[in-house]
């Protein structure tokens, strides 16, 4: 009898060790399972198209603030001397003796490809090289971007289609691919393309997305009546009220005529009304009374509304044509019946 005792006992223990041990690589188990789900969180945050990537593209164009950089000099420095890339290395060494990124950025702004400042020192000696004995062979002289361009495509090998670009077109061209020529806020095109992003990223991480619809009122009647150059001077002075009272991380937009768009992730919809309130506070402070103006919105968001790009714009769109008929300069959140 106590033996049969004995080995129930030892029976016991041993499955009590078994579900000690299954219950410990469960906590493992969802330990290393929080780790990986954080890790591809953060993969997923570095793939997307950030709103401090934006800004970051916005000033490297220095269309927002005239910065005096180093690739800022160097481009004023080809300008002056467009064939001689020789003489500008020779002038920066002189006004930049602790740069340590000449080379690189010199190349990054005639090929718009980044190389270590070492490999760039490098190139440049195998380009200078190939220039010469371009120029022995050929019996002439051949410009330094002839033999860049020859060293790139034959040596090298880091290009397979290249295009010869004026700079400054080519970052005017990049800029107009981003930004509203008259109010330096996003255009339609890339506004869109933000609220895609934006809504994909709310959906992935299930958080909340708001958009705000913007349309300034009697806007027809203020160009009639005061003329199209006090038509843009509203339609600048209202963009930057804007820009300046967002965060970092909300995006802005014109998407046609005096229609503007705002995206703010991560906000609740009650905050909008907030944020509204005194962009139309600081308007009425400064626009005096030569050039009052109001403005009326139309505001949707995901997931309470709608989970698509499409319908959240419809929607926003009714909210704001019933700011319209009920009198303007106010602001309707979106519900069924609007």
């Amino acid at each position: 009898m106590q033996t049969n005792i004995d080995y129930l006992q030892k029976e016991i223990d041993r499955l009590n060790k078994i579900i000690e041990a299954y219950d410990k690589f469960r906590e493992l188990s969802h330990k290393e399972l929080k780790e990986a789900k954080k890790t591809i969180e953060a993969y997923e945050e570095v793939q997307e198209l950030s709103r401090i990537e934006q800004l970051s593209l916005y000033d490297k164009l220095h269309f927002q603030k005239k910065t005096h950089t180093l690739e800022d000099k160097i481009k004023k420095l080809l300008d002056q001397c467009p064939t001689n890339e020789e003489k500008v290395i020779e002038l920066l060494k002189k006004e930049e003796p602790e740069n340590y990124k000449i080379y690189s950025t010199l190349f990054y702004i005639l090929t718009h490809h980044e190389f270590s400042e070492e490999e760039a020192i490098r190139i440049w000696r195998e380009i200078k090289e190939r220039q010469i004995e371009m120029q022995n062979a050929l019996k002439r002289n051949i410009s330094f971007r002839v033999a860049m361009l020859d060293y790139f495509i034959s040596t090298n090998k880091v290009f397979k289609n290249p295009m010869t670009v004026e700079i400054q077109l080519f970052e005017q061209l990049q800029y107009q691919a981003i930004f509203d020529e008259l109010t330096k806020v996003y255009n339609r095109r890339f506004i869109l393309h933000i609220f895609q992003k934006e809504l994909e990223r709310a959906k992935r991480h299930k958080h909340e997305l708001c958009i705000i619809l913007f349309d300034i009122d009697n806007f027809k009647r203020i160009n009639d009546v005061m003329g199209h150059l006090t038509g843009d001077k509203v339609l600048k002075l209202f963009s930057k009220v804007v820009k300046d009272n967002i965060r970092t991380e909300d995006s802005f937009g014109r998407i046609g005529g005096e229609e503007f768009l705002l995206i703010l992730p991560e906000t609740p919809i009650y905050k909008t009304i907030y944020l509204l309130e005194r962009i139309r506070d600081i308007l009425s402070e400064i626009s005096g009374e030569k050039m009052f103006f109001t403005f009326s919105t139309g505001i949707a968001g995901y997931p309470q509304h709608a989970d698509d790009q499409t319908t959240l714009l419809h929607l926003a769109d009714k909210a704001l044509l019933r700011s319209k008929l009920d009198g303007k300069n106010r602001d309707y959140i979106y519900y069924n019946g609007h």
